[in-house]
């Protein structure tokens, strides 16, 4: 009976590995050369992991942004400007693109002109033309004189007005001094209109029906995208000075020419050493460190794909270190297990004390950057925002890859080749097994 019980348990356990290294086999062939879902091409599911190579469509899964892609340089000057007003126009500037949501731009000065340099076709030239004017902002009454300027505007945001989502509020806080002249003025407002202006220009005109006494309010009226950059632009605050737009030049990266390809044969070069330096150390305990690390390469990839986050330096950076944190978590697991090992413990106890010590102190390090990450994304929209949302995508798919996946592996790897210590480390062990 012992016998049936053991063969049956080698039975599913090479059922397990086979289709583990299978799956992550074909996930990795499509997910680096793809593959057309009808005769003609006309459908096909694209490639999403990076390669070196020009004939594979990852870069359609993941557009390059502007520190590895082809930009758009656009040049601009102002009529007069100081160094302060220079500063603050870049400042305000960076902060608007930053908080449409773009992670790779640039604000360069030249001698008599400054150059804008973009992802190529990210945003549409009317979008570009808002984000690129001077946004000053003002509120009147019916008469069309001002009573508040928007430069004490603090905060800004969007909200659904009904149901369908085709009307939307533009909601905005004022600081101390704001709240106190926009509760007066518009208590003698009541049931009369207000005036929204936008560089002089009515932009909305809003009823009274009460005093707005808490410091902001929430005027409808706005489709999503509308009241998107306007409330992009209250929060960042108005240009200095008008800028006078220029021409559109296709730009260099900003990183480099060819830097894209150099990046990515570096970081399959290291992810190569990593992996056979597991195969050395850890044998067929190395060959699951490389399954896992290569399934989650995989995963993390489709994950930022799907995302729309593009190749840039925030989802490499957040692929990346990603990855650094999941090897460390293997390697802590393997230290764990060698030192049992060598004491002459049976492999599968080793497996399970590593996890209970050193495996824990690694889960509980992967949640609290996973819930820190969580934490940033709710406090932040802009650039910081953006990259913690794809840095909790790939921690998220670490703690899956290393509590189950590896754990999966091993225990599999255990029950079909057996124990024996020196298929699992090089070291020679204390005991004997």
């Amino acid at each position: 009976m012992l016998k049936k019980i053991n063969l049956k348990s080698k039975h599913i356990a090479l059922i397990t590995v086979v289709v583990l290294f299978l799956l992550t086999a074909v996930s990795c062939f499509l997910g680096i050369k793809g593959q057309k879902l009808d005769s003609i091409g006309l459908y096909k599911l694209l490639p999403w992991m990076p390669t070196p190579s020009e004939k594979f469509e990852w870069r359609t899964a993941h557009v390059p942004g502007a520190d590895f892609g082809t930009t758009d340089a656009i040049s601009f000057t102002i009529n007069e400007g100081n160094e302060e007003e220079k500063a603050e126009m870049a400042r305000v500037l960076s902060s608007r693109l930053s908080n449409y949501g773009l992670t790779s731009f640039s604000v360069e000065e030249n001698e008599d002109s400054f150059l804008l340099k973009l992802p190529k076709d990210t945003i549409s030239s009317d979008k570009l033309e808002l984000l690129l004017s001077k946004g000053e902002f003002s509120f009147a009454g019916p008469d069309g004189d001002d009573f508040l300027s928007g430069k004490h505007i603090t905060r800004a945001n969007v909200a659904p007005a009904d149901q369908t989502g085709s009307s939307w509020y533009l909601a905005f806080e004022l600081d101390s001094e704001g709240k106190d002249i926009f509760s007066k003025k518009t208590t003698e407002l009541v049931n009369e209109m207000m005036l929204v202006k936008r560089d002089g220009v009515e932009l909305v005109r809003a009823s009274i029906a009460e005093p707005l006494v808490d410091g902001g309010a929430s005027i409808p009226g706005f489709t999503f995208d509308d009241a998107y950059i306007n409330a992009i632009l209250m929060k960042s605050g108005a240009l200095p000075c008008e800028l006078n737009i220029g021409e559109t030049l296709e730009g260099e990266p900003l990183l480099g020419e060819n830097s894209l390809n150099r990046v990515i044969m570096a970081l399959w070069g290291v992810l190569a050493v990593v992996m056979l330096a597991f195969l050395v150390k850890y044998r067929l305990a190395g060959l699951a460190g490389l399954w896992t690390v290569a399934s989650n390469i995989c995963l993390s990839w489709l994950f930022i794909a799907l995302i729309q986050a593009g190749f840039n330096l925030s989802s490499l950076l957040a692929f990346t270190l990603s990855t650094i944190i999941l090897v460390c978590n293997i390697i802590v697991l393997f230290q764990g297990m060698s030192e049992d090992l060598m004491g002459g413990r049976s492999a599968k106890q080793s497996l399970k004390d590593s996890y209970s010590t050193n495996g824990k102190l690694g889960l509980d390090i992967m949640l609290a950057l996973f819930f820190f990450a969580l934490i940033i994304i709710i406090m932040d929209t802009g650039v910081i925002g953006h990259f913690m949302q794809l840095f909790a995508v790939c921690m998220l798919v670490n703690i899956i890859m290393v509590q189950l996946g590896f754990r999966l592996m091993l225990n599999s790897m255990f029950n079909l080749f057996g124990e024996k210590t020196s298929l699992y480390i090089t070291a020679k062990t204390q005991g004997v097994r």
